[in-house]
């Protein structure tokens, strides 16, 4: 056989198999996807009714249940050609339940001599759609598990016939309690990473994605942003939007000597009295080409003074890149002990910090917690503040990477809750993607309360001996929680369930002891020699 006669076989063999795969049974189907914009396990059940019942393979339904969060799933399948025939109507319906609430997600199918026609459609509590032929975007707001929630759904081109998806969007997924805000002693603050990188590193619906991250910020104190890299997108859109509700604002972290600025700003509802940036002396790899740091804001709300530090550290896990986030760190507790804060005042530090707490990698967990002497969170929620699973934008492995908060002091105490937050929109031009970050926003829940005090009883019993001490301290009864702190307001080490403390490393001077016992809390001075 000549050359060219086998290369023209070849031509026709693979024209063939181009065809057969066209005309396959997924070719010529048309899909159902649901996803579940909710943090509800949703049940499926799927029917098919008409003139009589499509045999296997002419349409299916494998999936029975939903997770929370959930992305585009399939729930339904059914051929376009075989099963339907020439003027009739096929019906199906996908039931998506939660305890007694249901929503049914509906298909018609009108049989033509080639191929059939498709009508789509929902219906449930109080609902009922009319059947949509054509492509635009249908929504219903609806009470679902007790919740105010839409339906939302379009039919779009996939192939040589439509598939439809329908989402279930939660309206308020993470409600907060807008009485906090008349409340000086409550903070609630919300760190993101929102993932707006200056193209042409990435093209990831920067400009729709920062003009919808506001409408996830309602009843907030503060925002603390990381990766507003983009230019464009900062200026026209996050910013506008942001200051709607935030009109306090600090300048973006920059500084001229890095080819793209730190990506970090702080939004406050509440009056910026002093802010400051910092710019890292550390950085390894291509982190140095971009000016990270840390921004600091000074707030004051309804008369109570914060002091915001929001920071986003070296990336990545090597070895070199694990010892420049230290050294990061070290940097940021110099910052912050530079800028003369008061002792009795509190101090957050929040945002991107690119330790994962799962992992803690060269022991770089306990790291941030020593070095920054922050208190650790209480944890809530989703396991982890970037999840692959879950998220249109993100890639790789899952992490806990994101954190709000407190260093302790002497004047008040505080208890904070981190949450992650997996906020989505459901815009016409969030379509598809949905999700606002490739990160997941941090909720950081302070509450601040001025120290409770030991009982003249009890503080005339307790004492700490000997005092001057070489490093060995003594004390009458076992304390529930114990803090040594210099005389300028710094954590040395804290302690709980203890009756003696050795601080035998530390220089010499006055200290203060901070402990609580039976209920509340009281100070003792002690010398080192």
């Amino acid at each position: 056989m000549s050359a060219k006669r086998l290369k023209t076989r070849k031509q026709i063999v693979g024209s063939f198999l181009l065809l057969m795969a066209v005309f396959s049974s997924e070719a010529q189907s048309t899909y159902l996807y649901f996803q579940n914009n909710t943090d509800l396990n949703l049940n499926v059940s799927a029917t098919q009714f008409g003139p009589h019942a499509m045999d296997p393979g002419e349409w299916e339904s494998n999936t029975t249940s939903i997770q929370p969060w959930q992305l585009s799933e399939e729930v339904l399948r059914t051929n376009r050609e075989s099963g339907v025939h020439n003027g009739t109507d096929f019906f199906f319906d996908a039931t998506i339940s939660h305890g007694t609430d249901t929503i049914v997600l509906q298909l018609k199918l009108t049989g033509n001599f080639i191929g059939s026609d498709m009508w789509h459609s929902a219906k449930g509590g109080g609902f009922d759609h009319p059947w949509r032929g054509d492509g635009s975007f249908y929504e219903q707001d609806l009470t679902f598990a007790g919740r105010a929630m839409t339906l939302k759904y379009q039919s779009a081109l996939s192939g040589l016939y439509d598939d439809v998806t329908y989402v279930l969007h939660d309206k308020e997924p993470y409600p907060l309690d807008a009485s906090d805000l008349t409340q000086p002693n409550i903070l609630n603050l919300l760190s993101y990473n929102i993932y707006c990188l200056t193209p042409p590193i990435a093209f990831t619906d920067q400009d729709e994605r920062c003009r919808h991250i506001v409408d996830v910020c309602a009843n907030y104190d503060a925002v603390l942003i990381q990766e507003a890299f983009d230019n464009d997108s900062r200026v026209n859109e996050l910013i506008p939007n942001m200051s709607t509700v935030f009109p306090h604002y600090t300048a973006i972290l920059d500084t001229a000597n890095a080819l793209e600025d730190g990506g970090i700003m702080i939004f406050s509802r509440w009056p910026i009295l002093t802010e400051a940036q910092y710019y890292f002396d550390a950085c390894e790899g291509a982190d140095c080409l971009a000016n990270k740091g840390v921004m600091y804001a000074k707030i004051d709300k309804l008369g109570s003074p914060y002091h915001l530090f929001a920071t986003h550290t070296q990336a990545f896990t090597s070895t070199a890149e694990v010892l420049s986030r230290m050294a990061q760190l070290r940097e940021i507790r110099s910052f912050v002990q530079s800028r003369g804060i008061p002792a009795n005042e509190p101090i957050i530090i929040g945002g991107d910090l690119n330790v994962d707490m799962h992992v803690n990698n060269m022991s770089e967990y306990d790291s941030l917690l020593s070095i920054l002497t922050i208190q650790e969170p209480t944890y809530l929620g989703h396991s982890n503040t970037f999840d692959p699973a879950i998220n249109y934008y993100a890639s790789g492995a899952a992490e806990y990477l994101d954190y709000i908060c407190a260093v302790p002091n002497t004047a008040f105490s505080v208890s904070t809750t981190n949450e992650p937050l997996i906020e989505r929109s459901i815009e016409d031009v969030m379509w598809g993607h949905f999700d606002l970050s490739d990160h997941f926003a941090i909720h950081g829940r302070l509450v601040y309360t001025p120290a409770a005090t030991v009982s003249e009883e009890d503080r005339e019993i307790f004492r700490a001996y000997p005092n001057p001490t070489d490093g060995l301290l003594r004390f009458s009864e076992s304390v529930d929680e114990l803090s040594l702190i210099t005389m300028d307001g710094k954590l040395v080490l804290q302690r709980s369930n203890v009756s003696e403390i050795e601080f035998n490393d530390v220089a010499a001077g006055f200290y203060l002891v901070r402990y609580r016992l039976k209920g509340g809390t009281g100070v003792l001075k002690v010398q080192k020699n």
